[in-house]
């Protein structure tokens, strides 16, 4: 099957994060320095390299040797104790989630002032471009394929929720706070407060006690959750004819929490695209393993984003992301 490229009229839409700035610019390396750093994987000379623009923290490069062999060179700019926690998380799910393979790590800082990683390239594209030009069969097909991967990573169950250390040990939660105490808190914040406003802010407390119960209930869960499921991480291929998803990418936010998470994430945008997306992708949960959908499924996703948003705003950086902030509150001002 070809796609028109630039076919579809959502290509103007701030949707799916597509404006939205990255957190810190991309580290740019000269050829010589990548070929130096993965000297130690590869005495190959570097043909070719490219950063890959994709993403809003990490950077990323396509590299391509001489001998046509082709990786992604990637370096944590964001956070330093993620390449570990990303390495154990890949090792441990790639057998039944579709992940590239790491190939070659290096945490000393010694060739660059960041650890880095020597990653298999997945060949595919952004599921999020796909959408763009409004292919209903591949959205469908990849959408119901995004459902079906969602209950295999939730499939990984721990001790309790928590947020995994570099080799994977579990921290609970602050004072073993719940989603209702942690989202209260965020609403407190006073930067929270200057970009919703007094009004929305007061809004958004009122509908988060109203369901303090379910906010109690999902944070009780912890299964393996990506944290920032959604299109813009997710690369898409056919095969045979058919579209799926290639890899599931960037795992550094990973926790363990509910899958009502990684669901709020994948629907946050669904008013804004074509009703067979969410219902594809609704599908393809109900058909792997229809328990993690239960009877108020949307109201709990619906919470759960409602935190990550808030996340958004009360991160250190969310002053110098104008175009990202101003997404988080419109999809906020749609909330309940």
């Amino acid at each position: 099957m070809i796609i028109p490229k630039n076919a579809g009229v959502m290509e103007n839409k701030s949707i799916l994060k597509k404006n939205w700035e990255r957190r810190s610019a991309s580290l740019i390396l000269s050829e010589e320095e990548i070929e130096q750093a993965i000297s130690s994987y590869s005495n190959q000379p570097i043909a070719s390299c490219q950063l890959l623009s994709d993403g809003c923290a990490n950077s990323n490069y396509k590299v391509i040797f001489s001998n046509s062999d082709c990786v992604v060179f990637r370096v944590y700019t964001r956070d330093s104790d993620s390449l570990m926690r990303e390495y154990h998380i890949h090792e441990m799910i790639q057998e039944k989630v579709p992940v590239p393979r790491f190939l070659f790590i290096n945490t000393d800082q010694s060739i660059i002032p960041y650890p880095f990683a020597v990653l298999e390239f997945v060949e595919g594209r952004l599921f999020r471009d796909v959408i763009f030009e409004e292919n209903h069969k591949v959205i469908e097909e990849c959408a119901y394929d995004a459902g079906k991967i969602l209950t295999k990573i939730a499939s990984f169950q721990f001790d309790f929720p928590g947020f995994f250390e570099s080799d994977l040990s579990l921290i609970p939660f602050e004072n073993n706070q719940t989603y209702f105490d942690i989202i209260l808190e965020f609403l407190g914040d006073e930067n929270v407060v200057k970009s919703l406003g007094r009004s929305l802010t007061q809004r958004l407390t009122a509908f988060t006690h109203e369901h303090e119960y379910v906010l109690i209930d999902i944070s009780k869960q912890h299964s393996l959750t990506h944290a920032d499921y959604d299109p813009s991480n997710m690369l898409v291929k056919e095969e045979e004819g058919n579209w799926k998803i290639a890899a599931i990418l960037d795992w550094e936010f990973a926790f363990s929490s509910t899958p009502s998470v990684d669901t709020g994430l994948m629907l946050r945008y669904a008013p804004q695209l074509p009703a067979f997306y969410q219902r594809s992708f609704i599908n393809g949960i109900k058909d792997a393993n229809a328990s993690l959908l239960p009877s108020d499924w949307e109201l709990r996703a619906k919470l759960a984003d409602m935190l990550s948003l808030l996340s958004l705003l009360a991160s250190e950086d969310a002053e110098q992301r104008f175009e990202m902030v101003e997404d988080v509150k419109s999809l906020l001002t749609k909330m309940n």
